[in-house]
């Protein structure tokens, strides 16, 4: 039996970080009180045991699970990792001991409570993504398409084949501030980086016009005898129109009151 230690496991912040302390932990025969991800602030009182990042053995993991308890929970993990799931780093690591403990029949197992909650956080993931397939707007940056984002969860992964797949032979990027990441896909082919200090450029005149032209439509169709603000908050919450061309402010591209009808 695995003992439980005060040691805090810090790693890079990566999935593949994770899974080489999650590696490490097994190896050790012991349970951390936490994992700390590089990129945090927080000063632990605990002792903490540095693990660098190893892809032969983020990949044992990922194959020992997929293996024990189907490639059902590998993804469930994976996922997880991406979603703002409190803890996330301990809720994960629970979850695939005992998922390697359980096997296959973990699949069915939604109520327990090492499974519920990183069902709820990719559903929660999953259903922000699929919004922001219809929500993102792209401006032309001399030839290449650029989008911003202000997403809760890491979206870019799911992201990717969706809008990779609709413009195959497009060069775009979708700009992710909350994360400091960048998805950058070229004829088909994607990448996705750390954009610490990115900045898009001002646009253009040909773009300040299409903007323009779309929030002049946007208006046009308004139907102002049958407003409904709830309605329009519901297919549209208010936190995605902070990046939307029309609801932005020409001048500034700070977010404005527009009305759409219904």
């Amino acid at each position: 039996m695995p003992d439980f230690v005060d040691t805090i496991y810090r790693y890079d912040g990566s999935y593949e970080g994770f899974l080489s302390a999650v590696f490490e932990s097994h190896a050790r025969r012991e349970v951390p009180a936490g994992y700390l991800s590089g990129e945090s602030d927080f000063l632990p009182l605990a002792p903490v045991r540095e693990i660098a990042t190893d892809q032969d053995k983020a990949d044992r993991v990922t194959r020992g699970i997929a293996k024990k308890a189907g490639t059902r929970s590998e993804m469930l993990a994976r996922l997880a990792f991406l979603s703002i799931l409190p803890d996330k780093e301990i809720m994960i690591d629970r979850f695939i001991r005992f998922a390697l403990k359980t096997g296959p029949k973990i699949s069915t197992m939604y109520a327990h409570e090492w499974v519920n909650p990183l069902e709820k956080a990719v559903h929660h993931l999953r259903e922000e993504a699929h919004l922001l397939t219809g929500f993102i707007r792209f401006s032309d940056y001399d030839g290449v398409l650029a989008a911003v984002i202000d997403p809760k969860n890491q979206v870019l992964p799911l992201l990717a084949p969706h809008f990779t797949d609709r413009f195959p032979r497009e060069v775009f990027m979708i700009f992710d501030r909350t994360h400091n990441q960048l998805l950058a896909s070229v004829r088909g082919k994607y990448t996705i980086t750390d954009a610490t200090g990115f900045a898009l450029p001002a646009p253009g005149e040909s773009e300040r016009q299409t903007r323009a032209l779309w929030r002049r439509f946007f208006e046009t169709i308004a139907i102002h005898g049958r407003e409904n603000p709830t309605c329009q908050r519901t297919h549209l919450p208010l936190r995605y129109r902070g990046t939307m061309t029309e609801f932005l402010s020409e001048e500034s591209g700070t977010p404005r009151q527009l009305h759409a009808g219904n």
